[in-house]
């Protein structure tokens, strides 16, 4: 079973290993098999949703000793998914301003009348 975790880290389509090995029930009781698919998943494709299912998956089918080390994982990531949205939370929002024209204003002499009292227009900043 190991081979074939190790196999996966070297080709360009992991996945269609863990898909395999999943049909031919490869591993399907082994905490080797869940940490290393829930791994490569989180690191290759940022799926969260799909690595929380595949430790849940494999935190009811692996026997009691590799459960332990499994749900110790899985609480790995799941720290690190707090540290995630902590750092999310404390960046702060991205203000937008056009920086490639000013504003500028000119008073017209003859304030009388209305077109001529301000005229503000936008200019290109050179």
């Amino acid at each position: 079973m190991s081979f074939w975790v190790l196999y996966a880290k070297t080709v360009s389509r992991p996945f269609d290993v863990y898909k395999s090995m999943q049909e031919n029930k490869v591993g399907e009781l082994s905490f080797i098999f869940y940490d290393n698919y829930a791994r490569d998943t989180e690191r290759l494709t940022r799926d969260f949703k799909k690595v929380e299912k595949i430790y849940r998956n494999g935190l009811q089918k692996v026997n009691e000793k590799d459960n332990k080390k499994l749900n110790s994982a899985y609480q790995g990531f799941t720290e690190r998914m707090k540290k995630r949205l902590q750092d999310i939370k404390d960046q702060p929002m991205p203000l937008k301003i056009n920086m490639s024209f000013k504003h500028s204003c000119t008073l017209n002499d003859s304030s009388i009348q209305k077109r001529e009292r301000e005229e503000c227009t936008n200019v290109p900043l050179s």
